[in-house]
């Protein structure tokens, strides 16, 4: 497992794929966002292949960092994702650029 300026990896092996996290927020109340940022010139889509790609993410993180903690993906976006059927799946957070620099 590494740590490197936010951004956490798993090579991964024979058993699970390699995966990589843009952050990691682990908090105190036994919850961890699992954060993927998407910087774009317009509103995010959600795919049928992207949705299977957090739940990979998600799967492998909890394998090899064999947490108990309850897992939340979180999506840092540029502008506000489109709710489809796969965001309503996938992302239990979403953080917007305007809110990361509102004071």
């Amino acid at each position: 497992m590494v740590f490197q300026d936010l951004i956490w990896s798993e090579k991964g092996d024979y058993t699970y794929p390699g995966a990589q996290i843009d952050m990691v927020i682990d908090r105190a109340d036994q919850c961890i966002n699992l954060c993927e940022a998407k910087f774009t010139k317009e509103n995010f889509a959600i795919d049928k292949n992207f949705a299977e790609k957090l739940r990979i993410k998600k799967a492998v993180f909890k394998i090899a960092t064999e947490t108990k903690k309850a897992l939340f993906t979180t999506i840092l976006t540029t502008y506000p994702s489109l709710k489809n059927q796969y965001y309503q799946e996938e992302i239990a957070n979403e953080v917007t650029m305007d809110k990361l620099f509102e004071s």
